[in-house]
C-alpha cells in the first residue's frame, strides 16, 4: 500500500482507505492531543471490513500516534513511518498489546474494531543479528554480500572484533562485505553491530573461499553383477564443498540411479555396459563433468577351476596356470592361506604360479579369487604343492642280453636307476 504525497499535511495522520480493492483518502481533522511535537491523529469513518492506512506528515517519523475509527465490523489496520522499538497498542483507553515490535521498515500491523486507538513506543527492541552464515567466495573472484541486523535503532553501525577476513574482502560500517578475495581457505572471525541507541551484539561466522578448479576424480568404476547390491561413491575436489550431483546425461544401467551426494547405487537388472556423464557443482556455482562407463555382469558365482597341481623338483623350474569361471573381469589371485613353496610366486592378475623350488616337502594352500563387481564375488580352494628333493641322473643299467633261442618264449626286464618314476 502507497501513499499519495499530495495527501500529506504537517502534524497529521492521513489515511487511506482500502474497500473492495478501491483506494480512498479521508479528510484529515484537527490534531487529537498535544502529548509531545510527535503526537498526531486523523480521525476516519471507514467501511465494513476495510482496511486502513495510516501515515504520518511526510519526512516525520512517530514516537506516537492517535487516531478514531468507527465500523460496525472488525477492520485491519497499517500504520507506518514509526520509530522502531517495542509499541504499546491501546483502544478506547484500555491495552490491546504492550509488546508489539516495530522493524526498521517503521510499519505496524493489526486488526481490531472500531474506536479511539492510540500507539506509544515505550521502549527499543533487543538488537539481534539475522544473517547466520555466509555465501562461499571464488579465489580472485568478486564478492559482495550484506550482512542483516534485526531490531534496536538503525541506523546500524558493523565491525569485525576478532579473527580475519581473507585478504582482498572487508566490511563495510554498512555492513557489506565485498571485495575479490586473494587466498583460498576457510576464515572464521566475529562481527559486531551497533545501533544508534547504544544496543551492540556480537556473532560468529566464517567465509569460505575455494579454489576457481573444481574436477571429478573418480575415472573407473566397479562394475556390477544382475541380481546384487551396487554402490559406488563419485568423488571430486577443488571449488567450495559440499558438492552436489545433478542427474547425469545419459542413461545409467537399468535399476541404478545417481543421489545428489554422488552415490551410484541400486540392483542391476540386466547384462549391458553402460556409458554416461557426471557433472558436479559446488556451492560458488562451478561445475565440471567427466564420461563415465559401468559394466554389469551376467548373476553368477565365481569359481575356481583348478583341483590340482604338478609337482615340481628342488632346482627346477615350474610354472602352472591357475583358473577360473564367472565374475566380472579383471579377476584377482591372491594366497588367502598357508604358503607356496620356497622360490615360487603367484601371479596376482594372472593367476600363473612359477619360479625355482627351493626346498622339499608338501605345501599345503589357499587361493583366493575376486572379481571386479561392487561388491565382489570371492572363491577359494584349498591346493598343494609336492616338491621332491633334486633327481639323480636317469641311467641303464642293463649293458646286455641274452641270446634268444628258436621256439622258446623270451622274457628280460631292461634295469634303471634314476629320474623320477613312472
Amino acid at each position: 500500500m502507497t501513499c499519495d504525497a499530495s495527501n500529506l499535511k504537517t502534524n497529521v495522520l492521513v489515511a487511506h482507505r482500502v474497500v473492495d480493492g478501491t483506494t480512498e483518502t479521508a479528510n484529515p481533522v484537527a490534531l487529537l492531543s498535544a502529548i509531545d511535537p510527535n503526537f498526531i491523529g486523523a480521525q476516519v469513518d471507514d467501511g465494513a471490513n476495510s482496511i486502513v492506512a495510516v501515515f504520518p506528515a511526510e519526512g516525520l517519523t512517530l514516537s506516537a500516534a492517535a487516531f478514531t475509527t468507527t465500523h460496525s465490523d472488525a477492520g485491519q489496520y497499517l500504520v507506518s513511518g514509526l520509530t522502531a522499538g517495542i509499541w504499546s497498542i491501546s483502544r478506547d483507553g484500555s491495552v490491546i498489546t504492550a509488546e508489539a515490535t516495530v522493524d526498521s521498515s517503521g510499519t505496524l500491523y493489526w486488526e481490531g474494531g472500531a474506536g479511539a486507538y492510540v500507539l506509544i513506543r515505550t521502549g527499543v527492541g533487543p538488537l539481534s543479528v539475522a544473517t547466520g552464515s555466509l555465501p562461499p567466495a571464488l579465489l580472485n573472484d568478486s564478492y559482495y554480500f550484506p550482512l542483516v541486523a534485526q531490531g534496536g535503532v538503525p541506523p546500524y553501525q558493523w565491525s569485525v572484533t576478532s579473527g580475519t577476513l581473507p585478504d582482498g574482502v572487508s566490511l563495510s560500517q554498512a555492513g557489506l562485505l565485498s571485495g575479490m578475495a586473494t587466498v583460498s581457505g576457510d576464515f572464521a572471525f566475529i562481527v559486531s553491530v551497533a545501533d544508534s541507541e547504544g544496543q551492540s551484539v556480537t556473532t560468529n561466522l566464517m567465509l569460505t573461499v575455494g579454489t576457481t578448479q573444481l574436477r571429478i576424480l573418480t575415472s573407473v568404476l566397479g562394475g556390477g553383477v544382475v541380481g546384487l547390491p551396487y554402490q559406488a561413491v563419485l568423488l571430486a575436489e577443488g571449488g567450495v564443498a559440499p558438492y552436489t550431483w545433478p542427474a547425469v546425461s545419459g542413461t545409467l544401467c537399468g535399476g541404478l540411479s545417481l543421489a545428489s551426494d554422488g552415490t551410484i547405487s541400486g540392483q542391476p537388472m540386466q547384462v549391458e555396459t553402460c556409458a554416461f556423464r557426471v557433472r558436479v557443482t559446488d556451492q560458488g556455482g562451478l561445475l565440471a563433468e567427466r564420461d563415465l562407463e559401468l559394466s554389469i555382469a551376467g548373476e553368477n558365482s565365481l569359481s575356481i577351476l583348478t583341483t590340482s597341481l604338478p609337482d615340481g623338483v628342488i632346482g627346477s623350474d615350474y610354472t602352472v596356470q591357475l583358473t577360473g569361471s564367472g565374475g566380472l573381469a579383471p579377476l584377482q589371485w591372491s594366497i588367502s592361506a598357508g604358503n607356496l613353496a620356497d622360490g615360487l610366486q603367484l601371479d596376482g592378475d594372472t593367476g600363473n604360479i612359477s619360479g625355482v623350488a627351493a626346498a622339499a616337502g608338501q605345501w599345503v594352500f589357499k587361493v583366493q579369487l575376486t572379481d571386479s563387481s561392487t561388491p565382489s564375488l570371492q572363491a577359494e580352494k584349498e591346493l598343494s604343492i609336492q616338491v621332491a628333493a633334486k633327481v639323480p641322473e636317469l641311467a641303464l643299467v642293463t649293458q646286455e642280453l641274452p641270446a634268444v633261442q628258436a621256439g622258446s618264449d623270451y622274457r628280460m626286464a631292461i634295469q634303471v636307476l634314476g629320474g623320477v618314476p613312472p
